[in-house]
């Protein structure tokens, strides 16, 4: 499945990062591990995006703490924040932890062997990987990751973005996300 925002500011990233929140909520909650990716130039909205996701995710999960207290920020020099929701467990009893990666400063696909993180991706909570395009190959098989694609419009207020939720374990959960994509595109017009 596929959907795009377009024309979004800064301010409206709450409509993607709700339905991305959503849809990843609904995977988790079926024992899936859910990827996102996302791709687009420095400073193009994806770690904004990222926060945002976070927080609709803490309010789809029904969290009790306050996801807009959360700190988000992006990974750049560590590799990768995480955000424990240990009150929110999967049906297998896992509890879960949003992984937030960025791989903007490796060379290659060799640095994340070297690093483990494919232990994550794909087999541990939720996780989110900024620019993944820098190791395409670790993601080629994914069973259950969102591609996103933010391009901007020319001018910093405005971008659009491109999702695409992709591998098999979607199959899976296509009239519900379906839906969800359906009553968001009401929602915003």
């Amino acid at each position: 499945m596929r959907k795009s925002y377009i024309d979004i500011g800064l301010d409206d990233l709450q409509i993607p990062a709700s339905d991305l929140a959503e849809s990843a909520a609904l995977a988790w909650r079926r024992g899936k591990h859910p990827i996102v990716l996302l791709s687009g130039n420095m400073g193009s909205g994806k770690t904004t995006l990222v926060s945002r996701f976070v927080q609709e995710l803490y309010k789809e999960l029904s969290v009790s703490k306050n996801g807009s207290k959360l700190w988000v920020n992006s990974p750049t020099y560590t590799l990768m924040n995480e955000y424990p929701i240990p009150e929110v467990q999967s049906e297998a009893g896992e509890k879960l932890s949003i992984f937030h990666f960025d791989l903007y400063r490796l060379s290659g696909e060799a640095e994340t062997e070297d690093l483990g993180f494919e232990e994550y991706w794909g087999r541990r909570g939720i996780c989110i990987v900024e620019w993944w395009d820098r190791a395409p190959k670790a993601f080629s098989s994914m069973q259950c990751s969102a591609s996103v694609s933010i391009y901007e419009n020319g001018t910093e207020e405005s971008r659009n973005l491109n999702v695409e939720w992709l591998g098999s374990d979607w199959t899976s959960c296509d009239s519900e996300l379906a839906s969800i994509l359906n009553r968001a595109k009401k929602e915003i017009g």
